[in-house]
């Protein structure tokens, strides 16, 4: 299994950063991390995995 680190440095959303980057690089798989945001903040901003795990072309692991 070989594994690559890209590290994204934007000011837009990181849903939209990540399913950029997974159109141009075309992985079979996405893991990424996890943390809960809730109450005021998470109505506002919404969130990155939700999006990620509705759009993804590819399988996603979730660690949280």
């Amino acid at each position: 299994l070989k594994s690559h680190i890209h590290p994204i440095e934007s000011s837009k959303k990181p849903s939209i950063e990540l399913l950029n980057l997974m159109k141009s690089i075309k992985p079979s798989a996405l893991v990424t991390g996890a943390y809960g945001h809730r109450g005021v903040a998470y109505f506002f901003k919404g969130s990155c995995i939700q999006e990620l795990l509705r759009s993804a072309e590819v399988p996603i692991f979730v660690y949280h």
